[in-house]
């Protein structure tokens, strides 16, 4: 199912791209090499974020990011990706990078948890739902506490 969803997605990017004038975007051409029939993902296809973020930026697009809750995985995707950017423009040098994501992730998450749930502040994830996230994507596990949507 969740493959159907990313090809309309993808359907609906390159639409988009046509119409903007930049279907020759080199992000999106990755992009739908990515999706080919017969290309190789990952059971946790990381990868396909940042092709999607790239070649919506170069269409001339903007991404919003939100999970089910509006807690964790909100937080997480904004923290990693905003500590990606920062890398990649050079404004933080690379052995502070790990720093800097793992400040963002505990900033972030604990707030918006906080102001979502109108409880302490925490991380919402439980054990298995960590165990399953994408290496580099998990907060330590001290750090949670079940929140309720």
């Amino acid at each position: 199912m969740a493959d159907s969803i990313n090809r309309a997605g993808l359907d609906q990017l390159n639409a988009y791209a046509a119409a903007a004038g930049r279907a020759g975007s080199p992000s999106l051409a990755a992009l739908n090499a990515h999706y080919q029939p017969g290309a190789v993902r990952a059971a946790k296809d990381v990868e396909a974020v940042w092709l999607v973020r790239r070649a919506t930026a170069e269409c001339g697009g903007v991404r919003a990011v939100n999970c089910k809750s509006g807690k964790d995985r909100t937080a997480l995707e904004l923290a990693l990706s905003l500590s990606q950017e920062v890398g990649a423009a050079g404004m933080v040098p690379d052995r502070l990078l790990h720093s800097l994501r793992t400040a963002l992730q505990v900033g972030l998450s604990y707030e918006l948890t906080s102001w979502n749930s109108g409880q302490p502040s925490s991380y919402a994830f439980e054990l298995l739902e960590l165990a399953c996230l994408p290496s580099g994507w998990a907060p330590s596990w001290r750090y949670c506490g079940k929140v309720q949507s």
